[in-house]
């Protein structure tokens, strides 16, 4: 695979807004402007989070980056034993959450990396994490629903979600 660039554009005037999904939305590109872009070692297969101006999000080259979102300047970044493919990060009382495809749920500091825990789950987490209440609520590829506190990472509950 290809390393990719994540680009940030800044738009200063959108002409028209469509509320209808099909409809599409008119942007005058003389107004996009890159802004910043950073270049991971893989494709980027998640969708970032934005919390107090840092970019989170994981690559398929087994890191989890934070960049600043004004400047796009890396901030730090973590390694994971397999991809990130499709979970994207949460943040919830100063620590971000994400899955990876070795199976682990990941609570990282949000602000310098540092983990604080990680849960096995067996398969590979594809599925973006939620927090309510301070409960973590994941899938797993293993079909199971994990509910984790959120700042032990001990298991609450788990379901077993049965195909069909």
């Amino acid at each position: 695979m290809f390393p990719v660039i994540i680009f940030v554009l800044s738009v200063s005037i959108i002409t028209s807004f469509a509320m209808v999904i099909h409809e599409p939305i008119s942007v005058r590109t003389e107004h996009v402007h890159l802004k910043w872009r950073y270049k991971t070692r893989n494709a980027v297969l998640s969708s970032p989070f934005i919390y107090n101006d840092v970019l989170y999000i994981g690559s398929t080259d087994c890191d989890f980056y934070a960049l600043n979102a004004s400047t796009g300047d890396l901030i730090w970044k973590f390694h994971t034993g397999k991809p990130i493919w499709g979970s994207s990060a949460t943040v919830w009382n100063g620590i971000v959450y994400f899955g990876s495809l070795d199976g682990n749920i990941y609570a990282l500091n949000a602000t310098d990396g540092s983990k604080i825990w990680t849960y096995f789950t067996s398969a590979g987490i594809g599925s973006s994490p939620t927090v309510f209440q301070g409960i973590v609520y994941v899938g797993s590829r293993n079909t199971n629903l994990y509910a984790l506190n959120a700042t032990t990472g001990m298991k609450k509950w788990m379901y077993y979600a049965e195909a069909g």
